[in-house]
């Protein structure tokens, strides 16, 4: 790495720094979703849920397999194939999100 590259390596991580906030710090309304709710990635979540469970509402077959966890987001699944698409369907509903 040249010097200039390693100073302006350092001014981003400096800028980066100055401006990070602990997850830990957001209230629930603020925080970020991640991979299996929190910074342990535990899959313990806040809300108890209905408790009820009304079976499988839909399904998506793809091209390959589907060896990971989907995420939700705004009503939207996504999930990725082996088949190399990463598919966002509506959650309600299955059939892709607009």
């Amino acid at each position: 790495m040249r010097m200039g590259d390693a100073a302006q390596m350092l001014r981003l991580l400096a800028v980066l720094g100055s401006s990070a906030i602990a997850l830990d710090q957001l209230s629930p309304a603020q925080s970020t979703e991640m991979f299996r709710n929190n910074l342990d990635h535990s899959g313990v979540y806040a809300d108890s849920g209905s408790g009820l469970y009304g079976g499988v509402l839909w399904r998506k077959q793809t091209g390959g397999a589907v060896r990971s966890s989907p995420t939700i987001s705004g009503g939207v699944v996504f999930v990725g194939s082996s088949d190399g698409n990463l598919y966002a369907l509506d959650a309600n509903t299955g059939p892709a999100a607009r």
